[in-house]
């Protein structure tokens, strides 16, 4: 809303003013000029009141402010006003000195008096408000002065603020210089904090492995002491419990033989006592009958004789009335006589009959005690039956811990053996091998091998090159020294071949180069591996038969050469002819036949030795310049052992495969040409395969949550042959045998190399039990 004293509104009712000034003054100016009104205009100036300054009383000086800008638009608002009214009084005076006539003097005078009155009234009202204005303009100008007050003590605060300014920026330099030395400060002692940090993080790492070490140290010597200790426990329970078995059927057996003897013994009394009783009876009837019978004879004869006899008498009465009396005496003392003997033989009957139930209680006495020691038996054999299947569980148990062992030690373990060294080599041409002690095991527990290259620093000094790696080293579940015999390397081969009797698939393998000692370890006649197996299989197959089980074992003996296989225990006409074999695969069972092979049911120890020395005797062998006696096939003796246990209804059956490899030398390095040449490509392929095959299973082990790799076993006959003995629950073992010579360094890192390989492998499983009746095991 605008303000009726502002000067906006004023300068509006100004305008609205002049309008009506206007207006009026078009009206004078259309009356003529009369003398009156310009006389009345002379005479009477002050009836047209002209404002005076209120300062000064000046007409003149009323429009103190014309100069101002701020008035600017007030002057040319009243400015061409003032000239108007004197025009318009100018004309009107002009107009009025023309018109002499009465009448129209006294309607001018009348008009003027009017248009003055009327003009009057104006001016008064605009003289309030130009006086209302000049008071407004004081007003303002009193708030203006205040205001340019405010202004200078703002400016006053503006420059003591500038000036407070100026000495915060010196400051803040100041600041700002002191942060860079702070910084830079800060920076350095970073600097050796990270320093510090480092140098404490490789004394804690350094810290942390040896306390790893250690630690694994304990855990590897905890778990050996462990696994003795299970392995101790589970032998002393199982002997334990096997002679407490043998104990309790010892005594069953005794009693059952008690038993027995006794029921004999009743049985015979019995059928003596039935046998006495009847001929006693029998007599008894027969003399009781033979008695009666005479008795009964007598009888009639006196009945016959006394009707004889009174006919007699009748006849003697008749002639001799006197003699009666005397002959009747005599012939009644006959018949007493007879009824004398007659109660004689009625007791003698009673006496039969008392004996009869005497011998009656006896035989119902005998059979009281014979359902006593039935009840007896039963009671023993029902505790026979209770400990048999407590036996069985900790039969299970046994075979679970056994196979948890097993697992602990590794699915696949390799074991590095050092040949001897042979006649004809000295020790200075060997290669100098160093290995761990048991108290130097690596963090899988697992031993050390470094193998050292001979006088590789020499030959790089003396040929001006720079120095080539001198040793090389691996790591092994064991190395065997070259001092260790047969017998201790079976140790833990006995092991497998008890896992081969509770089901599982096991293969031995001897891999090395020709002349490294692997037929020596494995078919050596007195304590080869092969021999050593058979032994234990026998061994073990008599001790579990106490536990109810009854074993199968039959052997298979074949060659592969050339990727062609051959059947070693055939007839003389069979080997080497035109036969074709088959390796046929049962995925569902996990079990692999060979068509066409001879299949010998194994049965003692000595029969299995003759089959194995029919079998090297066909074994394909031929000369290359590496060996005279090289083997150039791969020999593979399979053991299949079937068992049953027919008292828990259950069945298992396992796969001992007993590999001695082809050599493994390089080409290069035997020297052979034409057919020993094929030879030597085949079995490198071979070999080559079963690396490949390992590594299938490593790799499809760690991606098991995946999709299932290829597994290459049709690349070689020997790797699809041992499908189901390679991966999964099977277990394996390979010694890699070396060489100590110098000139069989390179096949000696390369057989090492390859072991190492086979080593990297994990693999997991269980037995698989086959299932009868209705009892229940855990199977895969």
């Amino acid at each position: 809303m605008v303000s009726p004293f502002s000067a906006d509104a004023i300068f509006q009712d100004s305008e609205t003013k002049q309008d009506d000034k206007l207006d009026i003054i078009e009206k004078l100016q259309q009356i003529p000029q009369t003398p009156v009104v310009e006389e009345f205009a002379t005479h009477h100036p002050s009836t047209i009141p002209i404002p005076t300054s209120p300062d000064t009383g000046s007409k003149e000086n009323f429009f103190p402010y014309k100069q101002s800008p701020n008035n600017k638009r007030f002057k040319i608002m009243h400015k061409p006003e003032r000239e108007t009214e004197t025009n318009a009084i100018s004309k009107y005076r002009l107009s009025a000195g023309r018109s002499t006539t009465p009448s129209s003097a006294s309607h001018a005078k009348h008009g003027s008096e009017n248009l003055i009155s009327r003009l009057s009234r104006i001016e008064s009202d605009q003289s309030q408000r130009l006086f209302k204005l000049h008071h407004s303009i004081d007003q303002q100008r009193d708030e203006l002065s205040k205001i340019s007050t405010t202004i200078m003590t703002l400016q006053t605060q503006r420059s003591t603020f500038e000036f407070e300014y100026f000495k915060q920026q010196d400051q803040l330099i100041k600041l700002k210089q002191q942060l860079v030395v702070v910084e830079n400060e800060i920076a350095e002692l970073k600097e050796h904090e990270r320093d510090s940090l480092k140098e404490i993080d490789n004394k804690f790492e350094l810290h942390a492995k040896t306390l790893n070490l250690h630690h694994e140290q304990e855990l590897r010597d905890l778990k050996n002491r462990v696994s003795v200790e299970i392995e101790v426990l589970i032998k002393e329970s199982l002997k334990k419990n096997q002679q407490e078995l043998l104990n309790s059927r010892a005594r069953a057996d005794e009693l059952e033989l008690k038993i027995k003897n006794s029921e004999q013994d009743l049985n015979r009394k019995l059928i003596k006592l039935k046998e006495d009783h009847s001929m006693k009876l029998i007599s008894l009837d027969k003399s009781m009958d033979e008695s009666l019978k005479s008795l009964q004879e007598e009888l009639d004869n006196l009945e016959q004789l006394k009707e004889s006899r009174l006919n007699q008498i009748a006849e003697m009465e008749a002639r001799l009335s006197g003699d009666i009396e005397p002959l009747l005496k005599i012939e009644t003392e006959k018949l007493n006589e007879v009824m004398s003997i007659s109660a004689v033989q009625v007791q003698n009957i009673k006496s039969i009959e008392d004996e009869v139930r005497d011998m009656e209680d006896s035989i119902e006495s005998i059979e009281s005690k014979f359902n006593e020691n039935t009840m007896e038996f039963n009671k023993l054999r029902a505790e026979e039956i209770l400990y048999n299947e407590k036996f069985g569980n900790q039969e299970l148990q046994r075979r679970q811990l056994h196979n948890k062992l097993q697992e602990l030690k590794g699915n696949i373990r390799v074991f590095c053996r050092i040949r001897p060294i042979i006649s004809k080599e000295g020790i200075d041409d060997m290669i100098p091998f160093h290995i761990s002690g048991d108290n130097m095991l690596t963090s899988d527990g697992k031993t050390a091998l470094t193998v050292e290259k001979p006088n590789a620093k020499e030959v790089s000094k003396r040929a001006g090159m720079s120095p080539q790696k001198s040793s090389y080293k691996f790591e092994f579940d064991q190395v065997i020294p070259p001092s260790s015999t047969n017998h201790e390397i079976f140790e833990e081969l006995s092991q497998l071949i008890q896992s081969a009797l509770d089901g599982f698939n096991v293969c031995v393998f001897a891999y090395g180069q020709t002349g490294s000692g692997k037929t020596w370890t494995m078919s050596n006649p007195q304590d080869g591996m092969i021999p050593l197996s058979i032994y234990k299989i026998f061994q073990d197959i008599e001790v579990l038969k106490s536990s109810g089980w009854e074993y199968e074992v039959d052997g298979q003996f074949l060659e592969i050469y050339n990727e062609s296989i051959m059947d070693l225990i055939g007839s003389q006409s069979q080997y080497g002819n035109n036969f074709k074999y088959e390796i046929k695969h049962d995925d569902v069972n996990g079990t692999t036949n060979v068509t066409n092979i001879t299949t010998v049911s194994l049965t003692s120890p000595s029969q299995v030795n003759s089959i194995l020395e029919r079998a090297h005797r066909n074994r394909s062998t031929a000369s290359t310049k590496s060996n005279e006696r090289s083997s150039r096939s791969h020999s593979i003796f399979i053991i299949k052992i079937k068992g049953k246990n027919a008292e828990k209804g259950i069945h298992c059956n396992g796969t001992l495969n007993l590999i001695d490899l082809a050599g493994s030398e390089r080409i290069s390095n035997s020297q052979v040409t034409g057919d020993r040449l094929k030879e030597t490509q085949a079995i490198n392929k071979s070999l080559s395969s079963l690396g490949d095959v390992i590594y299938a299973l490593a790799q499809e082990q760690q991606q098991k949550s995946l999709q299932s790799s290829h597994i290459p076993y049709r690349n070689s006959k020997l790797t699809y042959l041992l499908k189901n003995s390679l991966g999964g629950k099977s277990k394996t073992l390979m010694f890699v045998n070396v060489s100590p010579a110098q000139t069989h360094f390179n096949e000696t890192l390369n057989s090492l190399r390859f072991a190492t390989k086979v080593n990297s492998t994990k693999l997991n499983g269980k037995p698989k039990l086959v299932m009868k009746d209705n009892l229940k095991y855990e199977q895969p």
